[in-house]
């Protein structure tokens, strides 16, 4: 058995804890060493690390977050699938949440099960067959507003995502998407604000950005739209847990989605499967495998609010903290054979990319379609290569790229 660490826990961290991958380190620990998520190393190539960790201490003690470190497969997908005693809500061991991290993914059963159940309606209710080819026809027309020599990708991407997700909420798309761009990328540095504490205000600034964004047209969006579908209950505070959940749904549709297809364009590039005479087939299945090796969550956090033992046999003690890492997870070879290698047509495929159990992603099938559309659209009609090395957002929680540079080459 691992020693039993203290479990006094620090509120060192004013952000949204299930989305953020919290490592605060500290200067001249063993840690620094081991696992320093923001260091060039680490952001180039997180998975060595979680390979060392993985096969020498899979339930890793942390003493600058104070935090278990899980990198096995087990032992995430055993917290994932076990809310009852691994909490989003840390309210439950005495931490302050700031009301606007109160949604969705920072709230337990049964007011997440309300807010849950308003969002899956809406979703069944939506045209997304429509929805997905204004995606495409986006994407279609600003190809044309391109340098097909050499662009930033990521920048397509993103500008395609916001517009793709203002459509889908019924939120006017913004005149300055600049701005609302620059917004995202504030807030999903702000993720770190634990390794560096200095983007804690902007992620703040970011949040508040966003959610007016999305307040006024609760009460004006299309009726046809996902907002316009939602009992939001204007006079009770459900109406407050929608706003930021809806606006939880934007980031995840929006800069979520960008930097996953971001990682696996990349992944795409790098083996040159875009690059081929005949165009890819990108099916569900090739997705969930590009999500698997690539994808852009790297870590979720919960609070223990019950003393439990993990599927490793390591004790975990109420008011502890456990930092899964579900991106090691994904590679773990005791669950996937040769999992290092990308295998478009591996089955099964039980990755935590998209997570599980009752916090899972709400618009999990929705990504997976919209990935195989807009990935098996750009192999048809464009043969894809690097024009250049790509640039690594210095970002931990959700793994991503700022710059992709690429050259297309119409078929």
């Amino acid at each position: 058995m691992m020693q039993q660490r203290g479990r006094s826990h620090k509120n060192w961290f004013q952000n949204d804890r299930n989305l953020n991958f919290h490592m605060l380190l500290q200067n001249g620990t063993s840690s620094m060493v081991i696992f320093d998520p923001l260091a060039p190393e680490m952001l180039e190539d997180p998975y060595s690390t979680y390979a060392i960790l993985r096969s020498g201490d899979p339930v890793h003690w942390h003493d600058g977050l104070k935090a278990w470190v899980l990198t096995g497969h087990r032992d995430c997908l055993y917290v994932l699938q076990n809310p009852d005693s691994f909490s989003c809500d840390f309210r439950k061991i005495g931490e302050v949440t700031p009301p606007e991290f109160l949604s969705i993914q920072t709230v337990d059963p049964p007011l997440h099960d309300s807010i849950r159940k308003r969002l899956i309606s809406a979703l069944r209710r939506m045209d997304t067959g429509s929805w997905l080819d204004g995606v495409i026809a986006t994407a279609e027309k600003l190809t044309w507003e391109v340098d097909h020599d050499g662009f930033d990708f990521i920048e397509f991407l993103e500008q395609v995502s916001t517009h793709a997700m203002c459509t889908f909420l019924g939120i006017p798309v913004p005149a300055d998407q600049a701005a609302t761009r620059a917004a995202q990328r504030d807030l999903t540095l702000s993720m770190d604000a634990g390794l560096e504490p200095g983007r804690a205000s902007a992620g703040r600034a970011a949040r508040a950005f966003l959610s007016e964004m999305i307040d006024p047209y609760l009460d004006k969006s299309r009726p046809d739209s996902f907002i316009g579908h939602i009992d939001h209950d204007r006079h009770t505070d459900m109406r407050h847990y929608l706003v930021n959940s809806l606006r939880a749904f934007f980031v995840a549709g929006s800069s979520s989605t960008s930097s996953t297809l971001g990682n696996i364009t990349d992944t795409l590039l790098r083996h040159g499967l875009l690059a081929e005479t005949e165009p890819m087939a990108i099916d569900a299945a090739a997705v969930n495998e590009l999500v698997r090796y690539s994808g852009a969550v790297q870590a979720v956090s919960r609070a223990v609010v019950r003393e439990i033992c993990l599927p490793s046999g390591h004790q975990i003690h109420e008011g502890d903290v456990v930092v899964a890492v579900v991106a090691s997870a994904n590679r773990d070879q005791e669950v996937f054979r040769d999992a290092d290698e990308l295998r478009l047509d591996r089955s099964p495929n039980p990755h935590l990319g998209f997570g599980r159990g009752v916090h899972a992603c709400t618009g999990a099938h929705l990504a997976l379609t919209l990935g195989s559309r807009m990935l098996t659209w750009l192999s048809h009609n464009f043969v894809m290569t690097p024009a250049g090395p790509p640039e690594r957002r210095p970002t931990a929680t959700m793994r991503g790229l700022d710059c992709l540079p690429v050259r297309l080459v119409r078929r």
